[in-house]
């Protein structure tokens, strides 16, 4: 496999992002060549390397789906938890147990 080399980002640099959506968003559109006068990223891949990376890329994007589920979820029950110590501290505030 030959390494295509570093990435040349003419749009905002990757460490200035502060999002990892807009860094995944930078190397899309620079791999696809939507910056200046770049084509396509030709990576020389034989048909064995490209579908194992396609299947990789569809791992990993399952995998991604899943957690941003699973922390979706576990922000929902800490505003739960959240609500349930705020109205405890306010019903404490207003009545004390002594």
């Amino acid at each position: 496999m030959i390494d295509p080399g570093p990435a040349k980002y003419t749009a905002k640099s990757s460490f200035q992002s502060s999002s990892g959506m807009e860094i995944a968003k930078d190397a899309l559109d620079h791999d696809l060549g939507h910056f200046g006068n770049e084509s396509l990223r030709n990576y020389p891949f034989d048909d064995n390397t490209k579908n194992r990376l396609i299947a990789h890329i569809r791992l990993d994007a399952a995998q991604a789906a899943i957690n941003s589920k699973r922390i979706a979820n576990d922000l929902r029950l800490i505003k739960v938890l959240a609500l349930l110590l705020f109205a405890f501290e306010a019903v404490n505030f207003f009545y004390p147990l002594r």
